[in-house]
């Protein structure tokens, strides 16, 4: 027998969006962070699939923390070499914020999300933690006056 790890490099366009007023919002009290960044990252996809008129399959993301314990919002196109889907979330950003508002306003219960607003097959093991209100709270909270 012989160990033998297999690998692939995947080359694609990545946009990563830092928000450092959501440190605070993300650890408030009564928030779990996990709830607040995952409900954040599904709108914010869902916002921008729905903006570019994107299938489920075309733009993923991820969340992570900074070294300042910034949560980092990382999208990125699901197709080798990239589509340019990922720098044009980016470009309209705005809009993709405004469009993930949108998401969460669903008819589902509050504090809660369903297949029509936050929940995909992808994102199922979060299904639990996934919240619209938070989410839309968090999404609010980013968009200046006009």
């Amino acid at each position: 027998l012989e160990r033998l790890d297999l690998g692939h490099r995947f080359k694609s366009d990545i946009s990563e969006f830092e928000f450092p007023p959501l440190r605070d919002l993300v650890r408030g009290p009564g928030v779990r962070p996990e709830t607040a960044n995952q409900s954040t990252l599904a709108a914010f996809l869902e916002g921008a699939r729905r903006l570019l008129l994107l299938g489920e399959g075309d733009l993923n993301g991820l969340v992570y923390y900074d070294d300042q314990g910034v949560p980092v919002f990382a999208l990125y196109d699901e197709v080798p070499g990239g589509a340019g889907l990922a720098r044009e979330s980016y470009e309209r950003v705005r809009e993709v914020i405004e469009e993930a508002v949108r998401v969460c306003d669903c008819t589902c219960g509050e504090h809660s999300s369903c297949y029509g607003c936050l929940r995909s097959y992808r994102n199922q093991e979060h299904h639990e933690a996934l919240d619209r209100t938070v989410a839309r709270e968090i999404l609010r909270s980013l968009l200046p006056p006009r």
